[in-house]
């Protein structure tokens, strides 16, 4: 009974056994279906993510690459075009210098057009046939960094012909040994005993040769050569050279040179070479001196540039090599891209690599900007140095012996800089160095001439330096002390007196010529037929110049009638003189702003910072306007008190009633305040000033200031320059300078101050108009002879770098009348035509114009 008991346990547990492995294989197998399906979620959720991540990336994508779609299309479409005319550059343009090159390439571009050939509109040739990095290494290597001298560079290397340089300075030659030189350069001449030997040499080695100093005619043995006629011999090739078949290695680079300055070669070697002016002009040795000095003044402006260069190259190889990078994954990638993980990674570097580069770019840009401009400062010694080179050249012509090498010359150009006195202030260092460099050009040249030849080559300095130096300078520029005086008295010189006065076809202006005959009577009669009266345009005046001076004119001739009426005169009614005086005065006394409290005034500055530079002119500003409101309270009193005869008229009252009553400025008003041509001018000025200091004062200090309504607008700027200094530490007050910038919106419009500098308002230009849309200078509507400006950001910057050269300076004043007194600072103003055609117009700023 137990045994059977115990059996069918046993079988019990058994079933129970196989039920549960059933249940666990089953709940095995459930498992593993769950973790299949889990992982199959995983994987479509990732797919998911990678999806979703690629098509952000290549929305984001999309633009930049259908932009650059676009751009390869339409450059494809001009690519026929462009290469026609770098193809004519690189073949026809070597012996010519800049300006015919120039000339020739606007010339080809409007063929090409009227041809109805595709062409890009503005083709660089500089970037279009080499790059930045290949450029610095040739200047590295010598080559000049003058544009002229580039261009010579490109084509040595990329025409198909082998140069033939004139090189009288040889400067090509220093660049091509430099170049080579790691090459094994062979350097022979063809007289030289083994210049066969050194010919056959380079051919068969594939060497490097050049053949230095020829003359009008080249070696017979060279035109094979140059012609490249090669001679096919089984498998390889050829070449003639005289009696011998010499093997022709592709890699053999021949250079000829030459010293002539201008020799005269035969149409065949024209053919067979490319001929190259390496010769140095005048604006080239500009450039190539400017580096020189950036160099030795300001290197870290020079390493800055050349960094930024570098920088710029490395962004954009980067750029390409991530894009072929990614256009290699996305067309060599198997089955699905989601599948491929590193397309992804790819592509996000690739976006964001993009996007940090083209904000280095723009910033390149901006920085490249701000370096050019600071390297313009100094130009004017380049254009010194350039000058006296030629002038020293040009003394060959007195005397054959009298020969001056460039070497020689740049030795003498890095001795000034070394030698000149120092100092941190950039435009005295400049004057310093032009100052030490013309007087050592002196003694170094003279020292090799005849003593007769001595006082010409002074002479020849003197008009080097030039003819419109002795004219501004020397013949009316010491009677000149204005310096805005001096700068028109300089461009008109400028504008006059070039080598275009002497063509037929020169005018002034319509009808104003440079009358030229051979007899005197012909003189006097043309003298005769001469206009009374000039236009204003002759002397580049706009036409409401004419205006302005009728205008003057007729306000002169009734000051005139109105300084000799009668004393005792009424106005046309039964009130006499000086009831009529004082009624105006009780009505001026009732509108006269109260005295300032001076105890307030110091307290609240005190609160706000007394020590502050613009406080402290506050105060100052406050003080002045305190005694002219005192005296006009007292003088406005008295007088009331003479007229009715309780106090006796003095001098300064009488003189304050006629004027009243003339509606002038007393002139006990005048001084120490401000000239108004009438006297409710004047009194409504008083009003805003007051309103101005007392709302800055006791309110807040103004978001856009009425510059007009200072007594002291200059300790104003000074005041705003020392305020940007003291806010960034280290900054020197001699080393910030004043900028601006037109806005285009008015007083009304600005609702918060800007965070360094300040806003002004209330200036006039006078001479020219304002297009607000633009924020340039135009020409002035006609009849309208003031402008009003915008609101204008003046602020201050850590440079003593000279501007842009393209910004007109424009003066600026605070009354119509232009004079020292006046005179309160310049600003810039933007502009498309040449600072010179401003200052003709006469255009100034005025902060008053009644």
């Amino acid at each position: 009974m137990a045994s059977e008991e115990l059996r069918e346990a046993e079988e019990m547990l058994q079933q129970k056994e196989n039920e549960l492995a059933e249940v666990q294989r089953t709940l095995e197998e459930a498992v593993s279906k769950k973790q299949t399906v889990l992982a199959e979620a995983q994987k479509c959720h990732d797919k998911m993510d990678a999806a979703t991540a690629l098509i952000g990336g290549l929305v984001s994508e999309k633009i930049r690459w259908t932009e650059q779609i676009s751009s390869f299309k339409s450059e494809t479409d001009r690519l026929v075009g462009d290469v026609c005319l770098l193809t004519a550059f690189l073949s026809y343009t070597g012996p010519y210098n800049q300006e015919f090159r120039t000339y020739f390439l606007n010339l080809w571009t409007k063929h090409i057009v009227e041809k109805m050939i595709p062409i890009s509109a503005s083709v660089n040739v500089i970037d279009n046939l080499t790059h930045r990095s290949q450029i610095g290494e040739w200047n590295i290597q010598g080559l000049p960094t003058d544009e002229l001298s580039i261009q010579n560079g490109i084509v040595a290397t990329k025409a198909c012909r082998f140069p033939l340089l004139i090189d009288p300075q040889s400067q090509g030659k220093v660049w091509i040994k430099n170049m080579e030189k790691q090459n094994q350069l062979i350097i022979t001449t063809l007289n030289h005993k083994y210049f066969r030997n050194h010919l056959e040499d380079s051919v068969s080695l594939g060497l490097p040769i050049i053949i230095e100093d020829v003359a009008e005619e080249l070696d017979p043995c060279l035109d094979n050569l140059l012609d490249r006629n090669l001679l096919k011999v089984g498998t390889q090739y050829k070449i003639k050279i005289g009696d011998k078949e010499i093997d022709w290695n592709p890699e053999f680079r021949c250079y000829i040179t030459t010293k002539l300055p201008n020799p005269s070669y035969t149409p065949e070697i024209f053919a067979r070479t490319s001929i190259i002016d390496f010769t140095v002009t005048m604006r080239g040795l500009e450039d190539q001196l400017l580096g020189r000095v950036i160099v030795t003044e300001r290197k870290e402006l020079e390493d800055e540039r050349v960094k930024l260069v570098e920088t710029v190259t490395i962004n954009m190889k980067k750029i390409k090599e991530l894009e072929a990078n990614l256009l290699h994954k996305l067309s060599t990638t198997q089955g699905s891209l989601l599948d491929d993980v590193t397309v992804i990674e790819v592509l996000n570097t690739s976006k964001t690599t993009a996007i940090d580069v083209k904000e280095k770019i723009e910033v390149a840009k901006v920085t490249e900007g701000k370096i050019n401009a600071a390297r313009e400062e100094y130009r004017v010694v380049a254009t010194r140095g350039s000058v006296l080179y030629f002038l020293v050249c040009s003394m060959t012509m007195v005397n054959n012996m009298y020969q001056t090498s460039l070497v020689q010359f740049l030795d003498q150009f890095d001795a000034s800089m070394r030698n000149s006195a120092k100092t941190h202030i950039a435009q005295k260092r400049i004057k310093r160095i032009i100052n030490y460099l013309t007087l050592e050009i002196y003694r170094y040249k003279s020292r090799g001439l005849f003593e007769k030849d001595k006082f010409l080559f002074v002479l020849l300095m003197a008009l080097s330096i030039d003819l419109r130096y002795m004219l501004c300078e020397v013949q009316h520029g010491w009677r000149v002390t204005d310096d805005y005086d001096k700068r028109l008295l300089n461009t008109f010189t400028r504008v006059w007196f070039h080598d275009a006065l002497f063509e037929d076809n020169f005018n002034f202006f319509k009808g104003y010529i440079v009358y030229c005959f051979k007899e005197r009577d012909s003189y006097i009669s043309a003298i005769d037929n001469m206009l009374n009266i000039d236009p204003p345009q002759v002397y580049g005046f706009n036409s409401n110049a004419e205006i302005t001076y009728q205008t003057n004119t007729i306000r002169s001739i009734l000051e005139e009638i109105m300084s000799i009426q009668p004393k005792g005169a009424t106005s046309g009614t039964s009130e006499v003189r000086e009831d009529r005086v004082a009624r105006q005065v009780r009505e001026m006394l009732s509108k006269t702003p109260p005295a300032f409290d001076l105890f307030d005034v110091k307290q609240v500055l005190i609160a706000a910072g007394d020590t502050s530079s613009m406080n402290i002119f506050l105060r100052q500003e406050i003080d002045r306007m305190q005694r002219i409101i005192l005296l006009v309270r007292s003088t406005f009193k008295d007088l009331l008190l003479a007229i009715e005869g309780s106090v006796i008229m003095s001098e300064n009252l009488r003189d304050a009633l006629d004027n009243i009553f003339n509606a002038r400025v007393p002139t006990v008003f005048k001084r120490g305040s401000w000239i108004s041509s009438t006297l409710g001018f004047w009194f409504t000025e008083l009003i805003d000033r007051h309103t101005q200091f007392y709302n800055w004062c006791f309110i807040s200090r103004p978001v856009v200031f009425w510059m007009s309504g200072f007594f002291n607008p200059q300790g104003f700027l000074t005041a705003m320059r020392q305020e940007v200094a003291r806010g960034h530490q280290g900054w020197a007050l001699d080393q910030v300078t004043m900028h601006n910038d037109a806005l285009k919106v008015s007083p009304e419009e600005c609702k918060k101050p800007p965070k360094e500098g300040v806003f002004v308002h209330g200036l006039y230009v006078e001479g020219a108009g304002w297009d607000r849309r633009t924020s340039r200078l135009v020409e002035s509507t006609n009849k309208v002879l003031f402008a009003l400006m915008p609101v204008i950001h003046i602020y201050a910057i850590y440079s003593t770098a000279t501007k842009n050269p393209k910004l007109y300076t424009c003066p600026v004043y605070k009354k119509i009348n232009r004079t020292d007194l006046n005179y309160i600072c310049p600003l810039w103003l933007q502009s498309n035509k040449p600072p010179d055609h401003w200052i003709l117009r006469g255009v100034a700023l005025l902060c008053d114009v009644k």
